[in-house]
């Protein structure tokens, strides 16, 4: 469970409270990854519930979100504390939204699996999932965009998109849900493309969003310690915090402002594509 926070301790300061939408490259990242562990772990478990292994919880309530934070212990991975960064901002905003917010730092590929599992089959009306950490594109057989799978890295290894999307179809789904995912990594784009890649051949939720940023050259992904990490998600918590009832048009006009001189371009899918035209989050209640 997460740790109130002292009295005496001064507020926690995300991204959000530190930069506005115009910012410096390499001031962002200073301050992104330039944080310590111990102190933005505690600082997000101030707004989370810490997921440890195979938990068993109720998720109850009409608005929950699991943020996934990979930082990695590998050297081929790792990414210091920048994702720590991200997921402080994510947790502090949704808590902000009343979300009841889920945490899991470096969980395996089955911690993973079981985790999306147990929020696809939550009875919320609002379930948020962010990933932030590294995905990878492989070869595959002619049946995948491209003839590429996508997968996401964990600290045992890939996840291929078939995986999850099989994982997927197989909850058992509350369809009057809207679940949202969001994925800020390295490498973007076709892991969360409904069309045209291994989620095409299974049955999705009703109300499923799958929203990702993608490199304007899509064939040359960012490196390790890129400067661009991390700008898409800040773009979108800082654009949907600053604009109460943000719509999907609207949202996706402002942040390629943004995101333009990075290369990058934000993506987004939805088994209802009506959705796509609607609010982006839904606006703060108060809690009653």
């Amino acid at each position: 469970m997460g740790t109130a926070q002292s009295k005496t301790d001064p507020p926690p300061r995300t991204l959000l409270h530190q930069f506005g939408c115009t910012i410096d490259i390499d001031d962002f990242q200073h301050k992104r990854c330039g944080v310590a562990d111990s102190a933005i772990t505690k600082d997000i478990l101030t707004f989370c519930t810490h997921l440890h292994g195979s938990p068993e919880i109720n998720l109850e309530g009409k608005r929950v979100a699991l943020i996934i934070c990979n930082t990695y212990t590998s050297s081929k991975y790792q990414l210091g504390t920048g994702p720590l960064s991200d997921s402080f901002t994510a947790a502090a905003y949704l808590k902000e939204l009343n979300f009841a917010v889920y945490f899991a730092r470096n969980p395996t590929r089955k911690e993973y699996k079981e985790y999306i599992k147990l929020f696809f089959e939550a009875k919320a009306e609002n379930i948020f999932i962010y990933y932030t950490g590294h995905s990878e594109t492989v070869s595959a057989g002619s049946e995948e965009d491209a003839g590429k799978d996508e997968s996401l890295i964990f600290e045992d290894g890939p996840l291929m998109d078939e995986e999850l999307a099989e994982l997927i179809s197989k909850s058992k789904k509350d369809e009057n849900s809207v679940i949202t995912m969001l994925n800020e990594c390295c490498h973007s784009g076709n892991t969360w493309n409904i069309k045209g890649t291994a989620f095409s051949s299974y049955t999705m939720p009703k109300k499923l969003i799958l929203i990702s940023s993608i490199r304007a050259n899509s064939t040359t992904p960012s490196s390790v310690g890129s400067k661009d990490h991390g700008l898409f998600s800040f773009y979108f918590f800082r654009l949907v915090n600053d604009n109460q009832g943000i719509t999907y048009p609207k949202l996706e006009s402002e942040i390629n402002h943004y995101l333009a001189k990075h290369q990058q371009y934000i993506i987004k899918f939805s088994t209802t594509p009506e959705l796509l035209n609607g609010e982006v989050l839904p606006k703060y209640e108060v809690p009653k």
